[in-house]
């Protein structure tokens, strides 16, 4: 695929792939030596079949609801979201994005708690990109505008919590 000769940094693209490890190697009986290789590269989320979060009350006091969401997500089987609202479960069905990447938009059934937790399970690994998913939530008799929230991962209750 690469045929240089002499010390030069040369561009090359390659399709996008998931991988953790990348190996240079020659395909023919010549001998040659690698100077120097530099890889640019973005990072992707894991593959996974499972994924659940810890309780959370979205930092707002009181009893809220959840209005509706996006599902930042790459899957070829359908997704089960499970909002586990004060230990009761209401289930969802993500169609799967064939795939590619896609942010699916979700309304809530109406429920009112204070503690939620979620859970995403699909027959086939799936990517989920936390910073785009998002939750639309409010507490309970406020008039203001709904709250934009991402319980799916990273800082949890910032600056005392742990990454995820």
């Amino acid at each position: 695929m690469a045929n240089q000769n002499g010390q030069l940094e040369v561009p090359y693209s390659f399709p996008p792939f998931v991988g953790h490890l990348i190996r240079l190697a020659p395909t023919d009986a010549n001998s040659w030596r690698l100077f120097d290789a530099r890889f640019i590269w973005n990072p992707t989320p894991e593959l996974a079949t499972n994924w659940t979060t810890q309780g959370t009350t979205h930092d707002l006091a009181g009893f809220q609801h959840l209005r509706d969401g996006y599902i930042a997500h790459v899957s070829t089987a359908d997704i089960s979201l499970v909002v586990n609202a004060d230990g009761t479960n209401f289930t969802y069905t993500i169609p799967n994005s064939g795939g590619a990447y896609k942010k699916t938009y979700v309304v809530f059934k109406p429920m009112k708690a204070k503690l939620y937790s979620y859970t995403l399970t699909s027959a086939s690994p799936f990517q989920l990109f936390l910073r785009d998913c998002e939750v639309h939530t409010r507490s309970w008799g406020d008039p203001g505008p709904y709250q934009i929230v991402n319980p799916f991962g990273d800082l949890h209750r910032y600056p005392f919590g742990a990454q995820i």
